[in-house]
């Protein structure tokens, strides 16, 4: 046995059903069978939809949730559609892209649409909770995604559908209930309002040009907002958007028009939904490389290697660079001790075991010794080297192959000679 509709239900059905919605035409009829089924015993618990939200993930990490059936602002308010709630998807796609496990979400929808309200809010919330996990997201349309079903599949990356899959109704509607012939009882209801509009929409209130013409205006109002954020998610002008004129759109059609990617199943979306994410972490990684190269963002794996391999060519060149200053200066170095001890050995301060001892030493630390040392003229005369003719030495023995103290003595006893071995070794590049 079904139980009558409360009258109070049947107010509250009227009004929710009065407010802009966005449902495939069809879809309205089915609406009000739903929820007058809810409403009886014969209906009672029968809406469909995850209200609390669950998520399934599989080995590879693609998460999916479900939307379906007709849609509503709030998830409490789901009896009135037997549908699904904007507040609970969110809810369910947070979780999703929140879970460690998860590296891709596939929305799979099935659903002729629903409310206005909050239905923008929620796509929006879908495409920041993406961004801000950088996880992507596939639309799987299984079978019906229309209307506010349509602009939440438009917040994902890319959309799927089968061969037969309807995508489309981007516009918004209302109904308006009218029962001018009074109550049940046959009484007339009469209002006072505050104000020309107050009364709009109520059914015991004949609809008037104006309330015709004030709720087409709002109508399409709303509607430019819901073509307006199709237009940019999926690339199209809002003239395309509008030439659609709000039908819906079967398989290979929907993407030839721009309003899905590819036909496919639902494993084609889950295996590309795959590829996306391991697309994703790739460009994540490549933008970081970037960042450290200097380059820009979007600069190509091939921008990158280059800018390593000349780096790296650099820096072998620095070192190279490196390694020969530091030569020259181990050889200036040398010269410089050679020099001092040679002034050491002039003034005659030596004995042989402190010029062993300076033999060592910096050239600075030599030369503040030799300044203060005094001379010690029969140890100097014994660690001075015998004056040697320079010209045997520089024929028997290159620069190059003397050691510290014999450069020093020939520069002591043969300046134009020691000249004259160095340039040769330089010009011979053995120095």
């Amino acid at each position: 046995m079904t139980t009558p509709v409360p009258e109070s239900f049947d107010r509250q059905l009227r009004a929710r059903l009065s407010a802009p919605s966005m449902l495939a035409p069809g879809a309205v009829d089915r609406v009000l069978s739903l929820a007058f089924r809810a409403a009886t015993d014969e209906g009672a618990g029968a809406y469909f939809g995850d209200a609390e939200g669950a998520y399934s993930v599989d080995p590879d990490g693609v998460a999916t949730v479900r939307i379906e059936g007709p849609l509503a602002q709030k998830a409490w308010a789901c009896w009135m559609f037997g549908g699904d709630g904007y507040d609970a998807i969110e809810s369910r796609v947070r979780a999703a892209l929140s879970d460690e496990r998860v590296r891709a979400l596939v929305l799979r929808i099935d659903s002729p649409g629903g409310e206005v309200a909050g239905c923008g809010v929620c796509a929006a919330a879908i495409r920041a909770a993406s961004a801000a996990s950088g996880k992507p997201i596939v639309a799987y349309v299984d079978e019906l995604a229309a209307s506010a079903a349509y602009w939440l599949a438009s917040a994902a990356d890319k959309i799927f559908t089968p061969a037969s899959g309807m995508l489309g109704s981007i516009g918004v509607i209302a109904t308006r209930i009218e029962d001018t012939a009074g109550d049940a009882s046959g009484r007339k209801v009469h209002f006072i309002t505050s104000g020309a509009r107050k009364a709009d929409g109520h059914p015991t209130v004949p609809l008037s040009e104006e309330e015709l013409a004030a709720t087409q205006a709002k109508i399409d109002a709303l509607a430019d907002v819901f073509a307006g954020a199709v237009a940019e998610r999926r690339g199209l002008t809002l003239a395309q958007v509008r030439g659609l004129e709000a039908d819906v759109f079967v398989g290979a059609d929907a993407v030839s028009r721009g309003l899905a990617d590819r036909v496919g199943n639902l494993s084609s979306a889950v295996a590309y939904a795959r590829e996306l994410a391991t697309a994703t972490r790739r460009r994540k990684t490549m933008n970081a490389i970037n960042k450290a190269l200097g380059l820009a963002e979007d600069s190509t794996e091939a921008v990158a290697v280059a800018t390593v391999e000349g780096l790296k060519a650099k820096a072998a060149k620095a070192d190279e660079l490196e390694a020969k200053q530091a030569s020259i200066e181990a050889r200036q170095t040398e010269q410089d001790r050679a020099a001092a001890l040679a002034e050491g050995d002039a003034k005659g301060v030596w004995t042989p075991a402190v010029r062993a001892l300076y033999a060592e030493r910096s050239a600075a630390e030599i030369r503040a010794f030799v300044a203060v040392a005094p001379r010690v003229a029969a140890a100097s005369e014994a660690a001075k080297p015998a004056a040697k003719d320079p010209a045997p030495a520089a024929s028997s023995k290159p620069f190059e192959t003397m050691t510290p103290m014999e450069r020093a003595a020939l520069h002591q006893s043969n300046p134009d000679a020691y000249r004259a071995l160095r340039e040769d070794a330089e010009k011979r590049g053995a120095l």
